[in-house]
């Protein structure tokens, strides 16, 4: 498996290489270009400087070249060469060192300079400038020979002297010249800086790879700092959250991500430890109260009456541990966010008197009086049967716990235009500091005076219903001892 570190470094390194190349392909082209011009201007003068040494008196065309003055068109090594001709191939005069050979001629070549590269009749590379030009012209000695006077001064002509054949117009002549020259100092000189630009490259290439490479291992190392730090993280160690020295912006939205993920995971595993740590603890109790009524049934197996008293106490005590597993899946299904929701219109009053009613013989026992003053009409939008589970806890939290003699009261209010609904008793020894811990799983304040009925999990149902249904749910320890929950309503369900 390719890591991010090849994939990038060689991704960079491929496109150095396609710009390298580019810049490459376009500076050499720049400078072929500069240097074939510079090699082209030195033949091009060379050209120019031989044709400003032809002259045409009439039908007579002179080439007054002095050999001493350019021994470069007589050496026997590496020489250069030149070539006069007229339009028609015939040739005029040429170099010494051609010898028996000729230079190339494009008779189709128009007046002015033409190069191209040829092969030198010495076998050489070479380029040449081919030149048709019209020759200076002596006006005073143009119209003094005519075709006879011509033939008969044929005769006298030195050797740098040439008569026009007949089938041309002298008038009109134009003379080609070719001048060729060696280009093994150009190909030297283009392959000197191949070379070493190919060197420089290669070089820039190492440079910029293993910059390239440190610069994204850098770039990389939060990632590895990262991959580092989370194999640290185990069942174990769920409190550790990733924490990188200076991370980069775009890691920022990474890290929250993965250290919310890592809180999310620890909450669950929290939950689910408590969950199993709460039940064990819980289920000992029962279990062994089961155990215990079986090993005293079997020892009086006759007895009718005592095997009654020990069905009864394993009814009783299996109502308890059912009654805490149900209450433990319920909380734990709302913790695990996988509780349903339901909304229908729920009518408040009927509920709270129908959850009074089924507490009504536990609360006449203690000469505890009920105070109804919802509102008739009033009315939410919410999940009737798990709201109906939080009023039955609260009204049997309060018979629970209430003085005997003393009153519960139910009523509605109204705080900044939502609804709350508020439970009130007078409290039996309860405390402020109380308030902290009454919604922790299993928790009571006086577990003598708590019945088998009462596991502790009833106010922390109510708290991960109120939860799940969006209900804001607040306690509160009044003067007198009046204990008060208040359950506020979010606008958009009250009806």
């Amino acid at each position: 498996m390719t890591s991010i570190r090849r994939q990038l470094t060689a991704r960079l390194l491929i496109g150095t290489l396609a710009l390298l190349f580019i810049a490459s392909a376009f500076l050499g082209v720049i400078l072929y270009g500069r240097v074939v011009r510079e090699f082209d201007g030195t033949l091009e003068a060379k050209a120019n400087a031989l044709a400003s040494l032809t002259e045409r008196e009439g039908r007579i065309l002179e080439i007054e070249i002095a050999n001493a003055f350019m021994p470069e068109f007589q050496r026997d090594k590496n020489p250069e060469y030149f070539q006069f001709r007229f339009q028609d191939r015939t040739v005029i005069r040429k170099s010494q060192s051609l010898g028996q050979s000729d230079l190339p001629f494009d008779k189709t070549s128009v007046r002015g300079l033409k190069f191209r590269n040829v092969k030198l009749p010495d076998g050489r590379p070479g380029r040449l400038v081919q030149f048709t030009f019209a020759p200076q012209v002596d006006e005073d000695e143009d119209d003094a020979y005519e075709a006879d006077a011509a033939d008969d001064y044929y005769e006298d002509l030195d050797d740098d002297e040439m008569m026009i054949p007949r089938q041309l117009n002298y008038k009109e002549t134009v003379v080609v010249l070719v001048v060729a020259r060696s280009r093994e100092s150009l190909d030297s000189l283009l392959f000197a800086f191949l070379v070493t630009f190919s060197i420089i490259a290669v070089l820039f290439l190492i440079a910029t790879g293993g910059f390239i490479y440190r610069t994204v291992k850098d770039g990389l190392r939060p990632i590895d700092l990262l991959n580092e730090q989370m194999k640290a993280i185990g069942p174990d160690a769920l409190s550790k959250r990733i924490d990188l020295p200076s991370p980069p912006e775009e890691l920022y939205t990474v890290l929250d991500t993965i250290n919310g993920l890592l809180e999310r995971i620890e909450n669950a595993f929290v939950r689910e430890r408590r969950f199993s740590s709460d039940v064990a603890h819980e289920l000992r109790t029962p279990v062994s109260e089961l155990r215990t009524a079986c090993e005293v049934g079997a020892k009086w197996p006759d007895d009718q009456t005592a095997i009654q008293g020990f069905f009864d106490d394993i009814r009783e005590i299996s109502l308890q541990m059912q009654n805490i597993v149900t209450n433990m899946l319920a909380i734990t299904q709302c913790d695990n966010r996988t509780a349903t929701v339901q909304v229908q219109d729920v009518r408040l009053k009927p509920l709270i008197e129908s959850s009074w009613n089924r507490q009504a013989s536990s609360a006449a026992g203690n000469n505890l009086q009920f105070e109804d003053r919802v509102d008739s009409d009033v009315m939410i939008h919410t999940d009737a049967e798990r709201f109906e589970m939080i009023i039955q806890n609260l009204i049997d939290n309060a018979v629970a716990y209430s003085i005997p003699g003393t009153r519960i009261s139910c009523f509605t209010s109204q705080n900044n235009g939502t609804l709350g609904l508020v439970i009130e008793n007078q409290s039996n020894g309860l405390t402020p500091k109380d308030l902290e811990h009454m919604f922790k799983r299993f928790w009571r304040k006086d577990k003598a005076r708590s019945g088998a009925e009462h596991s502790g999990l009833g106010l922390p149902i109510v708290a991960a219903f109120a939860e799940l249904l969006d209900i804001a749910l607040n306690v509160d320890l009044l003067p007198g001892n009046i204990f008060q929950v208040r359950l506020t309503f979010p606008a958009e369900t009250t009806v």
